[in-house]
């Protein structure tokens, strides 16, 4: 065992190494906030329109295909609007390098088809395309005079149907690196299929033409039928094939873009903001370092050096770690650093579990080495069922989400594989090679006293709990749908965009302070080179507020070149599927914890799935009427971060929760036939309540530092993710687990109300009632053999009591059995 410990300890000292060496050598993709980055104005030729009619959602179905084709090349974080008058798309991509790849990847309109040309039998001939010594990945098409011209392939190509079309592809290309060059593996949907399996069927020992926006890319013979799966050859490079599988799979463009300008964006906040939200993060760091080891000492001193370890892994992984995987490195904007600091403080939760449980096993009077033991083993199934759900929420948010949500998702999803690996293989590791010294041998180096067990009888003050959820809820209730206090920020709801030309050089947070002088707190400035800046407000309809923002502008020898109305940077879609992924993600959950939490049937394990995702929906609705009533009273808006913000509400909330059910669950299994279901609850809270309060003042601790010195910019940010916090705690504490209670007692009302039904409808049997039991029915838990056992009536009354002669006849009687 020793061995497997030093052996996992020189692992952890290769990782450290990797990992200072990533964090060394590779540069972090920082944001358009921090770096600027490329800013590009398309125009839609929609009188190239091929078929239908051209409308508003046209353009944004534009925006859409053009924000997929960003996420395929790996830029996180692009803004992406669209100005409706104008028919033009504006893309903003931060930290491009290949601003000419990035641009063709955009722009191309990405048409696939496959053609039977009848000449290319005959006399027409191909070869790579080669532009200033590099194949294109096109091939050229030649005739017996020569190069085919456009005119004669339009002729002769063009004005044919073709067989098939890149629109009938299914949305799971991907390119491939063989030993006989770079290939795109392509699959058409399901009637598709038929057509293209009888295509190749009836022209075996013919060529497939294969377009790209009119351009050859491979002209592949058919040797057998294909079954609407196959693969693309052509002359491409790595580059070239992961950006064409990227196009197919976001789809083709319905109308050509024209570009109509591109520019060097500055950034829009600058290093500064980095710089404080960092030492914000240092000193909150620093503080729960210090809380740790004060409360937990000795294992609180290696948590500590595991959190560290977390730190470098995570950063290691954000910078680039994952490409091996096909995931880009994670943009390292201003409210992303901080979403990277709040996760440190998460990460502390699987040790304070740990460590909670192993002080339980110490007092038990287990020996150390027993206690680390068995304190991670009891401890696993609580982490192990958390993060599941957790990671569940991940991989739907990324699955359906794009963007934002789709970054959310993937450091999410980082920070709860390294939280794991840290705790359980770190934390344990070290605990145990120490345990095996004098120092990790003495006891005054742990916490042994419980200094958080109270007694909170949460299921005898149901009415209080919920009381105090309601004095919470209906305010913001009222705020909302009564007084229409939601402001939504211009990320939503679009506005109007000044293009402004500068005298001299300005700073973004002199414009910005500026325009909120003059009453528009929520503009948006980007500088870009020329000493412009391209300011958008909320839509500027009255003439006097047009007024107000040409007087701001004016003040600082600024000139308005051009006023326009722009969409949101978050569009419909977006915010659709990111609704329909939480749902889908509620519902996998609840259907998970019924199959883990059923401890008596299917349906018991319903019931802990169906009280977590409530006590959640009760965060959403706290946490969402205050800003309605903080919108009324503050001016807050809801934006892209306060989405955030409420996402790890929910995913805080359901983890905190299964964390308590997980002891309800073992606690269960545990139980005396004494013991009511409420009972259970009840000891369950109070024993889980030291790990639900530390785990929410480490947290705490790194946002009340992010709030005092992380800067304006993530300031309400960070006061959302604190009031979501102390909600999510509250709820997994005073509702979730009130809840199961007010559900059990219900239904065993219902199964005794039933019992007694039946019994009356027997008028020769007559029913007594119990005597020795002074508990309530419905309080009784469910017995995993019977579970409406204690729920029942009992038909007969009992003796009061066996006695000792009962007790001896007893006992004689199974002797002489044996």
């Amino acid at each position: 065992m020793k061995n497997i410990h030093w052996r996992l300890f020189a692992l952890i000292l290769l990782l450290v190494a990797g990992s200072i060496y990533a964090a060394v050598v590779m540069r972090p993709r920082l944001g358009l906030d921090i770096q600027g980055g490329m800013r590009v104005v398309l125009r839609a030729k929609k009188e190239d329109l091929r078929h239908g009619k051209w409308s508003r959602e046209s353009l944004d179905t534009i925006a859409n295909i053009i924000r997929s084709r960003v996420d395929a090349l790996g830029v996180a974080e692009p803004v992406i609007y669209t100005k409706p008058d104008s028919d033009q798309v504006i893309v903003e991509l931060p930290g491009i390098r290949d601003k000419q790849q990035a641009l063709q990847a955009i722009q191309t309109t990405a048409r696939l088809e496959f053609r039977y040309v009848e000449e290319l039998e005959r006399d027409w001939q191909f070869d790579p395309e080669v532009i200033g010594g590099k194949e294109t990945g096109y091939q050229v098409i030649t005739g017996p005079n020569g190069p085919i011209s456009e005119e004669e392939l339009n002729a002769r190509v063009f004005s044919k149907e073709p067989v098939l079309a890149g629109d009938e592809l299914e949305p799971n290309s991907r390119a491939e690196l063989t030993s006989q060059g770079t290939v795109i593996h392509f699959e058409f949907k399901g009637p598709s299929k038929r057509v293209f399996e009888s295509f190749t069927r009836s022209h075996i020992g013919k060529k497939l033409a294969i377009f790209l926006d009119k351009k050859l890319i491979s002209a592949p013979g058919i040797d057998e039928p294909i079954p609407g799966v196959g693969i693309i050859r052509g002359s491409f490079t790595p580059e070239q094939a992961r950006m064409l599988a990227g196009q197919l799979n976001a789809g083709a463009l319905p109308v050509p873009l024209e570009l109509m300008q591109q520019q060097t964006l500055e950034a829009t906040l600058g290093r500064e903001a980095m710089h404080q939200t960092l030492f914000a993060g240092i000193i909150g760091l620093a503080i729960v370092l210090i809380y740790m080891i004060l409360y937990y000492r000795l294992p609180g001193v290696l948590a500590s050096i595991a959190l560290l370890l977390y730190t470098l892994f995570a950063y290691a992984v954000f910078v680039g770690g994952l490409s091996w995987l096909g995931f880009p490195g994670v943009t390292m904007t201003v409210p992303g650093i901080a979403g990277f600091i709040l996760s440190i403080g998460m990460a502390v939760d699987a040790n304070i579990l740990i460590f909670e449980r192993m002080r339980e096993e110490r007092v038990s009077g287990k020996s150390i080495r027993a206690s680390i033991e068995a304190g991670f083993k009891r401890a696993f199934t609580a982490i192990f069922d958390s993060n599941v759900c957790t990671m569940i929420t991940c991989v739907i948010l990324y699955s359906l989400g794009t963007g934002a949500v789709r970054g959310f998702a993937i450091t999410l999803g980082i920070g709860v594989v390294l939280s794991m690996f840290t705790a359980i293989t770190c934390s344990r590791t070290f605990l145990l090679i120490l345990a095996g010294t004098p120092l990790g041998q003495n006891d005054r180096f742990y916490t042994l006293r419980n200094h958080m067990e109270p007694r909170l009888h949460v299921s005898k003050r149901i009415p209080l709990w919920f009381g105090i959820s309601a004095a919470l809820m209906v305010p913001g209730l009222i705020a909302w749908i009564g007084l229409n206090g939601i402001k939504y920020s211009i990320e939503f709801t679009g506005g109007t965009e000044a293009i402004v030309r500068f005298d001299k050089r300005v700073t973004a947070g002199d414009i910005t302070s500026a325009m909120n002088k003059a009453g528009f707190e929520d503009a948006r400035v980007v500088l870009a080179e020329g000493n412009r800046a391209f300011i958008t407000t909320a839509a500027l309809k009255d003439p006097k507020d047009q007024a107000r923002s040409r007087a701001a502008i004016e003040n600082l020898n600024g000139h308005i070149e051009s006023l326009s109305s722009v969409s949101g940077a978050i569009s419909r879609e977006l915010r659709t599927n990111a609704f329909w992924a939480v749902l889908l993600a509620s519902g996998v959950i609840v259907v998970y914890l019924a199959i883990r939490f059923a401890i008596g049937g299917l349906m018991e394990g319903f019931k802990f799935g169906v009280c977590a995702i409530a006590a959640t929906l009760h965060d959403v609705a706290i946490l969402w009427g205050l800003f309605a009533l903080f919108g009324l009273l503050l001016g807050w808006q809801v934006d892209l971060l306060f989405i955030t913000a409420l996402l790890t509400t929910i995913g805080f909330s359901t983890h905190d929760t299964i964390v308590i059910f997980d002891r309800l669950r073992e606690n269960l299994r545990l139980k005396s036939r004494s013991d009511t279901f409420a009972d259970v609850t009840d000891r369950s809270v109070d024993q889980t309540f030291a790990r639900s309060i530390n785990t929410s003042v480490t947290v705490m601790i790194t946002l009340t530092a992010l709030l005092i010195w992380g800067g304006p910019v993530i300031r309400v940010f960070g006061a959302a993710l604190l009031i979501g916090v102390i909600i999510g705690t509250y709820s997994s504490i005073f509702n979730a687990s009130p809840l199961l209670v007010i559900w059990r007692r219900v239904a065993a009302n219902r199964q005794t109300a039933a019992a007694g039904s039946s019994q009356a409808a027997r008028p020769a049997q007559r029913v007594a009632q119990p005597t020795s039991r002074t508990s309530s029915a419905s309080d009784r838990p469910a017995s995993a053999a019977d579970p409406a056992s204690e729920a029942a009536a009992t038909p007969h009354p009992r003796p009061a009591g066996p006695g000792p002669a009962a007790a001896k006849a007893r006992s004689a009687k199974r002797k002489r059995r044996m």
